[in-house]
């Protein structure tokens, strides 16, 4: 109903629509004219004049806000007079730029000779330096002046008080070494504090030196160029280069690839590349004559690196701190005849191969000149205690003369050998093997020595062309492990079931037996584990005595050296260990490991080569105990 409808609602509606909307009527009132009314002016009385006037008059003391500005701004005048007084006048109390580290000292140096460093500390602050410390840090390779095989990494000197405006000096003396031309760094550290202060501070400083003439010098004489495969000889020549005796000099060499060190002159005092020549004195000259071969093709360029220095002090055998280096490039040129074997495919000038088993050698040949070859003959020479005469077997094309122990290869039998053209190679073969059985104490190896000669250009008094190869087969030794399991017998006393019951108790004695056929084994060792459920109890006391790692369950017997022979032709060793074993319930009708892992490893002294062997895990079955019958190995209820 439309007494229900708000005003709103009436007045939006009537906004709205086309025909109730009627305009506003323009009917205006006119403002009532009342006339103004009369103020009067008896407010602005004498009264008020004085009141304002009064005011006007300032208050002839400051306030609290006025005179807290005052102060502030005068502290902050005073603060900033210090200021510029202690920045421009230097009246500082504590600043490190006010302590100075001077050094005087060479820039350069003779590597070799005695340096000596005279350090200055100045303090220029106002307040003295209590427990200064300057300490200096040497480059590597420094060592001391007294004795120059001991090294010196660092030294210290305490210089106390250092009074304000006032220096201490100090002196220190060392012997740098190194390459020419090396810049070495000093490092400098002064330590210290302040009277009244507990606060430390530091003050750092590097010096760096040059390293000049070297005290030592290398020279080498070499061929002009060599010849693949064919041995050549060079001459390493050490010299001093100082007014002092220089101790304790080392030389190594590094070599290219191809090349194989065939001997020395002196022997090399570690692998075959370092030697050490003792003291030179000045003027001496120590000479290293070194021969080897070097494999390649022709033109190929291969850089042997020599370095001359001082032995470490903890080692006399390495070279620590090179003096001097120097490289030197090698051409290899191609031979006339080429002549190279390979032993089971590998080239190297050694080959090793355990005692017995067969071994093929190829013999390659090339004619790299211009001519052919006319009635060649290629000859292979075994020589050695080791070798099975009846293992030689050539391939048919060769002739294999026992009486003379070597191997011929020429026409018509091989008919390639009748005339072998320029740029024609071809390749022969053979097999042989060592001795199943060597006699002991003794290094074992095989020789081969190939040639080929022939006539150039079929002129038969032309000067025959030949060419030469060689190689060593090094039998290596055979290491013999072998271990058993005993109840009834051995140096302990077992006790338990047997067969051995879940959850009951039994002891058993493991044996490790070792033997060597051939060379001294160095090094040796035997490592084992412990089984599920097994226990260590002890082992025999003695040299050979096994002991028991408990972390990693292991069982180690250090064997050390395993002379040649050993269990063959002389006695074998023996090690013996007590253990036992409480068998669960899940390992009934079962036979438990003991033992496993059993593993042996050392160093052939002739071979330079590791020889490891292992052996089967170790259970309850006991085969060599005597009072073993079948089903005692298998747990029982």
């Amino acid at each position: 109903m439309e007494e229900d409808r708000s005003s709103v609602e009436r007045l939006n509606d009537t906004l709205y629509s086309r025909t109730g909307y009627v305009p506003p009527s323009d009917v205006r009132t006119p403002v009532k004219d009342e006339g103004s009314p009369d103020v009067e002016g008896s407010w602005q009385s004498p009264a008020l004049d004085d009141m304002l006037k009064e005011r006007r008059t300032p208050d002839p003391k400051p306030t609290k806000m006025k005179r807290f500005f005052l102060l502030s701004l005068l502290f902050f005048i005073g603060a900033f007079v210090l200021a510029a007084y202690v920045y421009l006048g230097g009246g500082n109390f504590v600043s490190t730029k006010n302590v100075d580290i001077q050094v005087t000292g060479p820039a350069a140096i003779e590597a070799g000779q005695p340096l000596v460093l005279t350090i200055t500390v100045a303090n220029n602050n106002n307040a003295e330096l209590e427990t200064a410390n300057l300490s200096i840090q040497y480059p590597e390779g420094t060592r001391q002046a007294d004795d120059t095989t001991l090294a010196l990494t660092r030294d210290r000197a305490d210089l106390g008080i250092v009074k304000a405006g006032g220096e201490n000096v100090e002196t220190f003396r060392s012997v740098l070494f190194g390459q020419k031309g090396d810049i070495k760094e000093v490092k400098l550290s002064l330590e210290y504090k302040i009277k009244g202060s507990s606060a430390t501070f530091y003050k750092d400083k590097t010096y760096d030196i040059t390293i000049g003439d070297t005290p030592v010098a290398i020279g080498i004489e070499k061929p002009d160029s060599v010849t693949s495969g064919v041995p050549f000889t060079t001459k390493i020549i050490v010299a001093a280069n100082t007014s002092d005796v220089l101790q304790n000099v080392i030389v190594r060499a590094e070599y290219p690839y191809g090349f194989t060190a065939q001997s020395s002159s002196p022997d090399p005092v570690s692998a075959d590349n370092v030697w050490a020549i003792g003291d030179l004195s000045p003027g001496d000259k120590k000479t290293i004559t070194l021969q080897g071969t070097m494999t390649g093709v022709d033109a190929d360029e291969r850089t042997f690196r020599f370095y001359a220095g001082i032995a470490d002090p903890g080692n006399p055998n390495v070279l620590k701190d090179p003096l001097v280096s120097t490289t030197e490039t090698f051409t290899l040129a191609r031979p006339t005849v080429g002549l190279l074997i390979s032993l089971n495919g590998e080239t190297d000038a050694e080959y090793v191969a355990p005692m017995g088993s067969t071994v093929t050698a190829n013999v390659r040949y090339q004619n790299n000149s211009t001519e052919k070859l006319t009635n060649a003959h290629l000859v292979v020479k075994l020589s050695g205690a080791a070798l099975d005469k009846l293992s030689v077997k050539p391939d048919p094309s060769g002739f294999y003369d026992s009486s003379n122990n070597q191997i011929v290869w020429q026409a018509p039998a091989a008919a390639d050998f009748s005339e072998i053209n320029p740029g024609d190679s071809g390749q022969v073969s053979m097999t042989f093997a060592s001795l199943q059985n060597l006699p002991a104490g003794k290094n074992q190896e095989i020789d081969l020595s190939a040639s080929i000669v022939g006539t150039p250009g079929g002129v038969a008094s032309a000067d025959p062309i030949k060419a030469t190869a060689d190689k060593v087969v090094k039998i290596a030794s055979t290491v013999n492990l072998t271990g058993k399991v005993l109840y009834s017998r051995g140096p302990f006393k077992n006790t338990g079931p047997l067969p051995p019951k879940a959850e009951a108790t039994t002891t058993y004695t493991v044996v490790f037996d070792l033997g060597n056929t051939q060379n001294q084994i160095t090094g040796g060792k035997v490592t084992a584990k412990l089984g599920p459920n097994v226990s260590w109890i002890s082992a025999l006391s003695g040299a050979d005595a096994p002991t028991f790692d408990a972390p990693s369950n292991t069982v180690v017997w250090n064997v050390g050296t395993l002379a040649s022979g050993a269990g063959f032709s002389g006695a074998g060793r023996e090690a013996s260990f007590q253990v036992s074993l409480k068998p669960s319930i899940g390992q009934i009708g079962t036979a438990p490991t003991l033992v496993s892992g059993i593993a042996f490893m050392g160093m052939d002294s002739f071979t330079n080569l590791p020889v490891t062997t292992t052996l089967a895990s170790l259970t309850t079955r006991l085969f060599l105990d005597p009072a073993f019958v079948q089903g005692d190995d298998a747990v029982v209820k």
